[in-house]
């Protein structure tokens, strides 16, 4: 299976629709997501894809045929929420399950995540920065609560909570910030 995901703004000629064949390449399979895309083009064998979008906005992009998966690194919020996008149409038109890690941490404070956006994505390494309870708050009400997450407290500004609902959270250890249990989570506590 060779495969091009098509922008409106690439030179390739292809039907904007959402799924169609791109002629000119035997067996290629063409999506076009959303306006505004560059588009991604096959790479160098069936699995491999090369990413023509904003420079290092996704990278790690793979297909894996025997497993059915497509896994994908968004180093943005908004390339993060792009991705969520995605997952649909990789399921829905190729049969494949999303994989995404974020492993630069970002920072979520103002992006809101549709929890449906969600569904039939399987999350593996995140991690993100927050420095407010804020950008915590954000951090945590994006995705479910028993989803594996590490927080950089890098630049904490103020002493922040972490519920107990939330299970599967990893705080990165920095200099001048200590960890305490409460009845009700966990307090970052500024020295």
């Amino acid at each position: 299976m060779k495969i091009l995901l098509a922008g409106p703004n690439t030179s390739v000629t292809v039907n904007l629709t959402q799924s169609s064949t791109f002629s000119g390449v035997s067996g290629c399979k063409a999506i076009v997501p959303t306006a505004g895309w560059s588009g991604w083009k096959p790479g160098g064998s069936n699995i491999d894809v090369t990413y023509y979008g904003p420079a290092n906005e996704i990278t790690s992009l793979s297909i894996d045929e025997t497993r059915r998966v497509v896994a994908m690194t968004p180093t943005t919020p908004d390339s993060l929420v792009k991705a969520l996008n995605l997952a649909p149409l990789f399921k829905n038109h190729l049969d494949l399950d999303t994989r995404i890690s974020v492993t630069n941490t970002l920072d979520l404070t103002g992006v809101t995540i549709d929890s449906t956006a969600m569904s039939g994505v399987t999350f593996d390494r995140l991690m993100f920065s927050a420095k407010t309870q804020a950008q915590l708050n954000a951090i945590l009400h994006a995705f479910p609560a028993t989803t594996p997450i590490s927080i950089d407290l890098t630049g904490l500004t103020e002493n922040m909570t972490i519920p107990d609902t939330y299970s599967n959270v990893h705080v990165k250890t920095v200099p001048g910030v200590t960890i305490k249990r409460t009845s009700s989570g966990f307090m970052l506590i500024v020295k």
